[in-house]
C-alpha cells in the first residue's frame, strides 16, 4: 500500500511539473506580451490626455507660483536647519584634544 501511494505521488508530481512547463510562456512570448501591454497603456494615456481639461494661462501661472513658493520655502527651511545644526553639533560633539 505504501509503495502504491509513493508511486501515485511521484506520478502526480511529474504531471504537475509537465503542466507547469506547458503553461509557462517562452521569453519571446513574454517580450511580445510586454510590448503589447505597453502599446495598450500608451493608447490609454493618449486618450486620457485628449479628454483631460488643460489649465488656462491664469491657472497655470497660479500653480507655477504655488510650486515656486513651496520649493523656495523647503530650500530655506533646509538651509536654516543646517545652519543651526552645524554649530550645535560642534558644541556637543566637538573635537577634543
Amino acid at each position: 500500500m505504501a509503495v502504491e501511494n509513493k508511486r501515485r505521488s511521484e506520478i502526480i508530481k511529474r504531471q504537475a511539473n509537465i503542466r507547469k512547463k506547458e503553461a509557462e510562456p517562452s521569453t519571446l512570448e513574454k517580450f511580445k506580451q510586454t510590448i503589447a501591454h505597453c502599446k495598450k497603456e500608451f493608447i490609454h494615456v493618449k486618450l486620457f490626455l485628449k479628454r483631460s481639461k488643460k489649465p488656462s494661462s491664469g491657472e497655470y501661472r497660479q500653480m507655477l507660483a504655488a510650486h515656486t513658493k513651496g520649493v523656495l520655502l523647503l530650500g530655506f527651511l533646509g538651509y536654516i536647519i543646517t545652519f543651526i545644526h552645524i554649530p550645535i553639533n560642534n558644541i556637543l560633539f566637538g573635537i577634543k584634544k
